[in-house]
């Protein structure tokens, strides 16, 4: 929304990083609408729970670009 994108210039002036904690990638899309908002996107998973075939729909549905790690 033009809100959001306004409050993130605002955060960026202010501060030299922000961290946005945001819901799982899947099955929500929260993650595909801040995607252009970044500079960039750290996907965390656990470790023996979360399964190969959702880290790799996670992935396809971001811009691998911007993905950290």
């Amino acid at each position: 929304s033009i809100a959001m994108r306004r409050i993130m210039q605002t955060l960026r002036a202010q501060f030299d990083r922000l961290v946005i904690d945001a819901p799982p990638a899947i099955p929500v899309a929260d993650v595909a609408l801040l995607t252009p908002l970044v500079d960039g996107l750290v996907l965390v998973v656990r470790a023996g729970s979360t399964a190969k075939s959702a880290i790799h729909d996670a992935i396809s549905g971001i811009n691998s670009d911007k993905l950290l790690g």
